[in-house]
């Protein structure tokens, strides 16, 4: 399958999709033609692997996880700070450590992160106080009835 063809002087990219896209994922196939249509094809240039997220251009999964919490805009909690090596070590369940690791980097399903992700909800204040929009920092670090609990 040719996924490129020659126009106008220049190559343009011809995709093709298994599926139908949904509606919030116009935007992101949008981002990436333009992030395509940056870089284009040379006859004359040798290819190289580049990565733009590391001054040495070599790939790591850090720089990769933080240009997608920036892209997204997502401020994780505490993450950059806390010593994840003590935290795996503590005497827990496996199931209890892996809902502390989620309310640590701030991915609990609280209205903000189901609106981010496109998905429609009612309610948008905590039941507990009914004063402020439900977060997982307000729900698990700054409710005033839910720390109480």
């Amino acid at each position: 399958m040719q996924y490129k063809v020659w126009e106008e002087n220049q190559w343009c990219w011809q995709l093709s999709w298994r599926r139908e896209w949904f509606q919030w994922e116009y935007k992101h196939v949008s981002a990436l033609m333009k992030e395509l249509k940056i870089d284009s094809l040379d006859a004359n240039r040798v290819d190289e692997w580049s990565w733009p997220g590391e001054s040495s251009n070599n790939y790591s999964v850090k720089s990769a996880y933080a240009i997608l919490l920036k892209l997204m805009n997502v401020q994780p909690l505490y993450i950059h700070s806390f010593n994840f090596k003590y935290f795996w070590d503590l005497k827990a369940l496996s199931s209890t450590h892996f809902f502390a690791w989620r309310v640590l980097i701030g991915k609990i399903a609280t209205y903000d992160n189901l609106i981010s992700r496109g998905i429609q909800t009612s309610g948008e204040m905590c039941v507990m106080c009914v004063i402020i929009p439900k977060s997982v920092n307000h729900l698990f670090f700054t409710c005033k009835v839910a720390s109480k609990v």
